[in-house]
């Protein structure tokens, strides 16, 4: 409505109006956009040309019913970025799960239902970090998954899970798909930005194919559009609807009654303000007063942790506990350290994110002792699983059980085919594909780090389709974290 163009129900070009793709009607009554080259991008002057005569004519122009009231504050349609939550989670990635999993598409080769069990077994193992507030569930429940749940899935979850289960063509086409969009999620430079366009159009291109002819919809047909998208506004984060969306939560609990809302509201929202910049504490009566349920126990934690140097600090009580012969000599090697007796905490903060060890015996089902460390003081990278942290010398100290990783194995290159499509089998083989996914093996090593080094949270999903792999760890991104 504020672009002043038709609705999606009667539209006959591109999404958004980013450009002049026709589209087709099929049979059915759907109306798909197969993948075509030279189609002309719009601008705001040709908008306004096709504006101007859909007002002489009385009809519509090329899908632009005439001149938009926002036309003279912001450009059209370069003003309008298209929305990751809505175009790719809920549009294009919850489409390719219809296709794998409803028993309307039983006949198609790429039809999974018959290891529904499997995979979701598979699924409701894996373990995720304490701030995922919704935990993997039941593929039953598909059709009521959250917009957080789908990107869970699409970007952690799902490669590794379906590695021994999906036909190898619609399984590199999907993991381009992934590879693409945690490329634009991230900061990408303008290299990964140009690679993840290609991957996308190679998504774009192979789509209908794989799969059946109404698969090309509007949103598969905005994946065209993403790379342009990201070199203006930056990365898809930074301007999809979850923070919009997430904020709904927050404004509604500023209403409790039907009378004088807007006093309820502002009242409540400076009390918070206030809270949150300590000019109030959180046994004050305005908080008793307003109804003002504020969940500071989680906070407690933090806020009598032990603060130490690098942004780091320790949850109290902080216990004294003999370390093993392996333990000192892993922290031997970074710093001085005498008798086997240390302050040892169970939680950590690390630049204001909560990491647990594996001592930690309230995580419930979460997971957030497995992590991904840089030291670039000893150019160390490595992933582990955090065993305790230690306080010495006034630094915060975490001793990990590293994982062996391999860096020669690649998700996309091992266990399984290479693509038949040559355009996908080029990107496989390049590896340009899947890296994200990190094959790693046990090993009996212990490495001491300080905590400062501690960069990334991973979730771990197990597979044992490739020999000597125990599964596959996938670095959590801070850039986008839902």
């Amino acid at each position: 409505m504020c672009m002043s163009t038709m609705s999606f129900a009667n539209m006959t070009f591109c999404v958004k109006q980013r450009c002049l793709h026709p589209g087709k009607r099929l049979e059915s009554g759907a109306r798909v956009y197969p993948y075509e080259c030279g189609h002309h991008s719009r601008t705001s002057a040709s908008v306004e040309e096709h504006a101007h005569l859909a007002v002489l004519q009385r009809k519509p122009v090329f899908g632009v019913k005439g001149k938009s009231t926002l036309s003279r504050i912001v450009q059209v349609p370069e003003s309008f970025p298209l929305d990751y939550m809505h175009g790719v989670l809920e549009g294009v990635f919850k489409s390719l799960l219809n296709f794998w999993f409803d028993s309307q598409y039983h006949q198609y080769n790429f039809y999974l239902g018959n290891y529904r069990r499997e995979i979701e077994s598979e699924l409701l193992a894996i373990q995720v970090p304490h701030e995922f507030n919704r935990k993997p569930r039941s593929l039953n429940d598909l059709k009521f998954f959250k917009a957080t749940e789908l990107h869970h899935f699409m970007m952690y979850y799902m490669l590794p899970v379906l590695l021994p289960y999906m036909p190898h063509n619609q399984y590199h086409h999907f993991a381009i798909l992934v590879t693409a969009m945690r490329k634009l999620l991230s900061a990408p430079s303008s290299e990964e930005v140009h690679t993840a366009g290609l991957l996308l159009d190679c998504f774009v291109r192979e789509n209908s194919h794989l799969y059946v002819e109404s698969a090309d919809t509007i949103n598969v047909h905005g994946l065209c559009h993403l790379e342009q998208q990201v070199r203006d506004f930056g990365p898809l984060w930074a301007n999809s609807m979850f923070s919009f969306e997430n904020m709904v939560k927050e404004v509604s609990s500023l209403c409790t009654g039907t009378r004088g809302i807007p006093d309820q509201m502002v009242n409540k929202y400076l009390i918070k303000w206030q809270l949150a910049r300590g000019r109030i504490s959180h046994d004050s009566d305005s908080l008793v007063k307003y109804g003002i349920d504020i969940k500071h126990k989680r906070s407690a934690g933090l806020r009598n942790a032990a603060a130490f140097k690098d942004d780091v600090a320790l949850f109290q009580p902080l216990k004294m506990q003999t370390l093993t012969v392996q333990e000192t000599y892993a922290v031997k090697s970074i710093c001085r350290v005498t008798g086997h007796m240390v302050k040892c905490s169970d939680r950590a903060a690390v630049r204001g994110d909560v990491y647990h060890s594996v001592m930690y015996t309230r995580s419930g089902t979460s997971c957030s002792s497995l992590v991904r460390v840089n030291d670039r003081f000893r150019k160390l990278e490595l992933y582990g699983t955090i065993l305790k942290f230690l306080v010495i010398d006034g630094h915060g100290i975490a001793l990990i059980r590293r994982f062996e990783s391999h860096d020669d194995i690649n998700i996309c290159k091992h266990g399984l085919s290479l693509p038949d499509i040559p355009r996908i089998r080029a990107f496989v083989q390049k590896g340009d594909v899947g890296t994200q996914y990190i094959p790693v093996s046990d090993v009996d090593d212990v490495v001491a780090v300080l905590c400062k080094y501690i960069v990334d949270k991973c979730i771990f999903v197990r597979s044992d389709n490739i020999l000597g792999i125990k599964g596959f760890l996938t670095p959590v991104m801070r850039d986008y974290f839902c």
